[in-house]
Order: structure tokens, then sequence, then C-alpha cells
């Protein structure tokens, strides 16, 4: 058993125990210690990314629909020709291509450090130092996430297999999906 001093009125106290026996204070639990004296992080598992990626997956098709349909509105409103043009779909195509990258590297570098599925779920991507990763580096992670997907998934099956539950893309940017 290891014994912990209450921060309140020092007493010692069980690490096993909800409140301290001198004083009452309940005992916030403090997350596992690796053997260097870090705090050890909660990776994120495949099932509960996968579910996080199901509702982003939601997420982007609902808004991809809604800002196709308003473009498409005012463009067949200046010229109902228009709509008819393959270069229109092509143009409209990367719209929408491009308005789901910055949906993923905004949300993940952002101070929630997450996309709506993974807020959903109780995670977050960091650094592998537990930290809030910028622009570059979600971009990179985002990159990276077409590159997991083109080898079959096999760099999404990643995470079932490797220590810390990283995919490939995590890998190649060199960051952590964890609980929140």
């Amino acid at each position: 058993m290891t014994i912990i001093q209450c921060s309140d009125c020092g007493g010692a106290v069980s690490t096993k125990a909800e409140a301290c026996p001198h004083c009452g204070r309940v005992i916030e639990r403090q997350p596992p210690l690796s053997s260097d004296g870090d705090v050890t992080p909660a990776y994120a598992g495949f099932w509960v990314r996968f579910c996080a990626y199901v509702i982003d997956t939601v997420v982007v098709i609902l808004g991809g629909g809604m800002l196709g349909f308003i473009i498409g509105f005012a463009a067949a409103l200046v010229s109902p020709d228009i709509l008819l043009n393959p270069v229109f779909d092509i143009l409209t195509g990367l719209v929408g291509g491009l308005a789901s990258v910055a949906y993923f590297v905004f949300m993940h570098s952002s101070s929630k450090q997450a996309t709506l599925g993974k807020m959903a779920m109780g995670l977050k991507v960091t650094d592998l130092d537990g930290e809030r990763i910028g622009v570059g580096k979600s971009f990179l992670r985002t990159i990276g996430s077409f590159v997991s997907a083109v080898l079959l998934m096999v760099g999404y099956l990643m995470v079932a297999f490797t220590e810390r539950k990283q995919g490939l893309h995590d890998k190649i940017a060199g960051t952590l999906v964890v609980r929140s």
C-alpha cells in the first residue's frame, strides 16, 4: 500500500482511501505513473477512435452537403447553365475536400485538441510530450491519414497493435490520441 500526504492537513493517507481520515478532504485520483515518474496517459484504442471517426464522418458529410447546396444554389442564381459544366463538379469537389481537411486540421490544433467526434468520445490529440499540436503538425497528421487509408487501411489498424495506440498517421506526425 502506498501512502500520500493530504494537501490540506498534511496527514498520511492511503492511495486507496477516498477521503483523508484526519480532515475528511476528498482525495482526487491521480493518473498512474510510469517507471521514470512521469504521468502515463490513457491511450485511446482502436474502437473508441473508430467511433469518433464515424461521428466525424457524419459531421463532414452533413457540413459538405450544406456547403454544396449553398454553392450550387448561388451558382444557379448567377448562371443555371454552370451546373451542367463538369469543371463546376471538379471545383465543388475540391472545395468540399479542402473544407474536410480544414475541419480536421483546425479542430485538432484548437484549444479543445479534438474534432467533434473525439470530443464526444472524450479524446484529444497531443504531441509525444502530451502538449497541444500546432496547425503544421495537425496538417501533417491529416496528410498521414490519407497515407494510412491508401495502404488498405493498415495505417489505421496499427492503432490496435502498437504500444501507444498510434496509427501510421500518428507516427508520421509524432502525435498521440489520449483520453481527455
